[in-house]
């Protein structure tokens, strides 16, 4: 009986060759999964995106319907109730002017891209949103401070073609730091960039071209905006957009450029406003 049993049992035992076999499918299914896995997260953190982007573009919205239908401040200096110092003067965002309608600060982070490593406190700070700030707060030079001038509902003339907020780059793990003009001058902090910043009346940070303020992109990819003024393009090299009527639309570089003469590489200041009627980037008509 004993010898019996042991044949039995050597009788249902793999062999080497089954083994590998069984290893061998099951490389070739896990190798089949994982890229589709991948995509279906990237998937879901677009999802996300979209939805950060319609909560703070509705958090706008409501603050335009309290405060006499004007758009946020891109940021403003000496504000007593901010929390932060740039270069030893209080400092401001529309983040943290919004950020009461909004009630989640975490909102402020692109999960295309994922969390900044600093207190919630700074996430408005570090966003991987910027606001459309030509268009809705331009930013005129003059005396120290700086002054925006915030823009009226009423002067945005195709809001639903008119940018609000887009996805950009993170401002210290691919610009390696924020940036200004100097003390009391507009911080490269929560912003969003159009295609043509040279022809434009107020100050701007920079344009779409390679040569421009945003060829200090550290982390120069082309999913962070190297050729797109630091709009991001992290999902299949296109990115989502929230414009003025509230809603978000998600489209590639050529698609939110439309109205001039960009094309990818292309060096300042050669970049010019073509068909202002389509232009999405500026309020006018």
């Amino acid at each position: 009986m004993i010898t019996s049993t042991r044949r039995n049992q050597r009788a249902s035992a793999f062999t080497l060759i089954e083994l590998l076999v069984v290893i061998a499918i099951i490389a070739i299914l896990a190798a089949i999964l994982f890229p589709v896995f991948a995509q279906a997260r990237q998937s879901a953190r677009g999802a996300a995106s979209v939805s950060n982007l319609k909560q703070i573009s509705l958090g706008v919205l409501m603050y335009v319907q309290d405060y006499d239908e004007t758009y946020p401040l891109n940021q403003e200096w000496d504000d007593p109730t901010s929390p932060l110092l740039f270069g030893g003067r209080l400092w401001t965002s529309w983040c943290y002017t919004v950020s009461p309608y909004i009630k989640n600060r975490q909102v402020f982070a692109d999960p295309l891209i994922g969390n900044p490593n600093v207190a919630d406190i700074f996430w408005p700070a570090y966003s991987t949103y910027g606001y459309n700030y030509a268009a809705l707060s331009p930013d005129f030079q003059g005396a120290t401070p700086w002054k925006d001038k915030p823009s009226a509902l009423a002067s945005v003339a195709r809001p639903a073609d008119c940018v609000m907020l887009a996805g950009r780059y993170a401002p210290v793990a691919e610009m390696g730091s924020f940036y200004w003009y100097g003390s009391g001058t507009l911080v490269t902090a929560a912003i969003a960039d159009g295609p043509d910043c040279t022809h434009i009346p107020p100050v701007c940070w920079g344009d779409w071209s390679t040569n421009g303020n945003f060829s200090l992109l550290v982390n120069a990819t082309e999913e962070a905006g190297k050729y797109t003024g630091g709009i991001s393009l992290r999902k299949a090299l296109n990115t989502n957009l929230a414009f003025c009527d509230g809603h978000v639309k998600f489209m590639n570089a050529g698609q939110a450029a439309l109205g001039t003469d960009w094309t990818k590489g292309k060096q300042s200041p050669n970049i010019n406003i073509t068909t202002p009627t389509i232009y999405k980037w500026s309020a006018a008509p």
